[in-house]
């Protein structure tokens, strides 16, 4: 990005993929915790240690998505608020990113898992693997559309990635593609819904005349949708993975 576009749309990517990010950070510092000691007294019970991870996932999903995709509807409203007009061209970026750092959110979850197995290679492999194509990834994009081609290129690329991640170390790992797609099968959809809802309440209040009405609004029923839905789908389980972590 600096030497095709310059500094400034590098600051500008910067800050929007540190906005996907922070999420991640908050939940890994405490969820990771969790992980690490539970992986490591489990590591000899694998059947055990396939469904803690699971439910973790689960978990990680639960607390991220609704947050990044949250954010991502409303940040045309939040963004140059908080930060001041001159970011809003921060709004697109992080609306594209914000999904990557709800995968990314997932993936990382597969880091402690791989240490507690003994296979801390599978992390290091898909990190090198993830450098190299994003690179290549990341040059077309630039390229061809500036900011916008970057962040296209890493939401076109990160689902490739992690699903290539899930279906070369199922065996390594104990965990199934489909099993750690199912985990986060209930929030993933409850967010589809809250996104629908949201939107749909943003088009009552069209322009900025409206502007904390709007934002309010969507806040609310973007709540009351999300957490709806997961307490329809799987409330009971949830709730009850949730307590067996305690």
């Amino acid at each position: 990005i600096l030497l095709v576009l310059g500094k400034a749309p590098l600051g500008l990517y910067s800050i929007a993929m540190q906005l996907a990010m922070i999420p991640l950070e908050k939940v890994n510092v405490t969820v990771n915790a969790v992980s690490f000691s539970t992986f490591s007294r489990l590591h000899r019970e694998p059947e055990r240690l396939r469904r803690w991870f699971l439910k973790l996932l689960t978990l990680r999903a639960v607390l991220t998505f609704p947050m990044l995709v949250g954010l991502a509807l409303v940040a045309d409203d939040v963004l140059p608020a908080v930060l001041g007009e001159k970011w809003r061209p921060l709004v697109p970026l992080f609306q594209i990113l914000a999904p990557v750092g709800a995968i990314m959110v997932a993936s990382t979850a597969f880091t402690p898992l791989f240490n507690a197995i003994g296979r801390p290679d599978l992390a290091l492999k898909y990190t090198a693997i993830s450098a190299l194509t994003s690179t290549v990834a990341f040059y077309i994009g630039c390229s061809t559309a500036g900011l916008i081609g970057v962040c296209i290129a890493w939401a076109l690329l990160y689902p490739v990635l992690f699903l290539g991640m899930l279906v070369l170390t199922a065996r390594a790992s104990g965990v199934g593609a489909g099993e750690a797609l199912m985990a986060m099968g209930s929030p993933a959809f409850a967010v589809v819904v809250m996104a629908v809802a949201v939107l749909a309440v943003r088009s009552w209040f069209p322009g900025d005349s409206h502007l904390i009405a709007r934002f309010a609004s969507s806040l609310a029923v973007g709540a009351i949708a999300y957490a709806g839905t997961v307490a329809a789908v799987s409330g009971r389980a949830l709730w009850a993975d949730v307590a067996s972590l305690s």
